[in-house]
């Protein structure tokens, strides 16, 4: 590989990994789960690596693991809701949402798959899954009038004997659980309209997805308030990541989480400081001593380290490990701890003093 197509290649499987993040988290959440996002990192780089990961060292959920013919997909995740096998075409349609980790701009989809028995693609089992889609919605006009299903993306491939009569995508900014209703009233109306169909799975009336949790956010600023007793240090932390954010200083992870910068700042010798754990520990120290003096908490532990390792990330973007809060906490009498002082103050729109 030449250096300018290994420099595309890390820069792409930076960006795809980044992207990926977030919708694997938004699929996993309606299992009750949350991925740890360095472990994610991991899997989809060796898969893109050309590295064979088997269903048994995937990061997701069993539930969630991508079937096609009871064959591990390790590209997709797939969440089934139902399945109607018509035997005498040899197709079975399954209603799924699913999600390919190299394909982040398509983001999260949903709908109605029809899977042929074979694994070539054949005008006559398309043309039969069209029809069969068709008689649905001439049965059921009130539903596929609404502009969602009436301009559905068209399909736009057909290989291995797969093919989407109806796929939706999910913009990022609608609640999924919205989309499974709509999965599921459509899946009604398949079934009666094809009563010879044998249905081989039907979870929607036994599902139920979990109450989305608290964000790593939400939980820290929650924290925060009930430590200090008032809703304003709540209010001056989230000052202090979006000043950070547009200073460099962190970087949206893309899955509600924030990843130091490696270099955010200069040091005394007008070079740039390399963020290390010790220096993400120092500053979020300063920060913490910073609240506590200003709302006079004199306790001794005041510093939610728990919440504060959910929300940011090393500037490789993995968890910082336990050792993180067990560093020698820096003196106030030392220039780093005077220079830290003054950031804090700064990002938060405080006076300086």
């Amino acid at each position: 590989m030449t250096p300018d197509k290994e420099t595309n290649y890390r820069y792409w499987l930076a960006n795809t990994v980044r992207a990926s993040l977030g919708h694997c988290s938004r699929l996993a959440a309606l299992c009750g789960c949350a991925p740890d996002a360095g472990v994610v990192t991991a899997y989809i780089t060796d898969i893109a690596g050309g590295k064979r990961r088997g269903a048994q060292s995937s990061p997701f959920p069993p539930v969630l693991l991508g079937r096609l013919r009871g064959r591990f997909q390790p590209k997709h995740l797939m969440l089934k809701f139902g399945a109607l096998r018509d035997a005498s075409a040899g197709i079975t349609y399954e209603f799924l949402a699913e999600y390919g980790i190299f394909e982040p701009s398509t983001g999260i989809y949903f709908g109605v798959k029809a899977v042929s028995d074979r694994e070539v693609s054949d005008d006559a089992f398309i043309t039969q899954a069209d029809r069969a889609l068709a008689a649905v919605a001439e049965g059921s006009r009130r539903l596929f009038s609404g502009s969602r299903l009436r301009n559905h993306p068209l399909t736009d491939n057909a290989e291995n004997g797969t093919y989407w009569p109806l796929w939706l995508p999910n913009p990022g900014h609608r609640d999924l659980r919205d989309d499974i209703r709509l999965l599921q009233t459509i899946f009604r109306h398949f079934k009666k309209t094809f009563p010879d169909l044998t249905a081989q799975l039907d979870i929607f009336d036994d599902y139920t997805a979990p109450s989305p949790s608290p964000t790593p956010l939400a939980a820290l600023t929650e924290k925060i308030a009930t430590t200090f007793g008032s809703a304003e240090s709540a209010e001056l932390f989230t000052r202090f990541l979006e000043g950070a954010a547009a200073r460099g200083i962190l970087a949206d992870c893309g899955d509600g989480r924030y990843r130091f910068s490696h270099h955010w700042a200069l040091n005394s010798r007008k070079r740039p400081f390399k963020m290390t754990q010790k220096a993400a520990f120092d500053l979020m120290v300063v920060l913490f001593a910073v609240l506590a003096e200003r709302y006079g908490v004199t306790r001794s532990r005041y510093i939610p380290w728990k919440q504060l390792r959910d929300l940011f990330r090393a500037p490789d973007s993995r968890p910082f490990d336990d050792a993180w809060q067990r560093h020698k906490a820096p003196s106030a009498d030392t220039p780093e701890y005077r220079r830290d002082r003054l950031l804090c103050l700064t990002l938060m729109r405080l006076p300086t003093d």
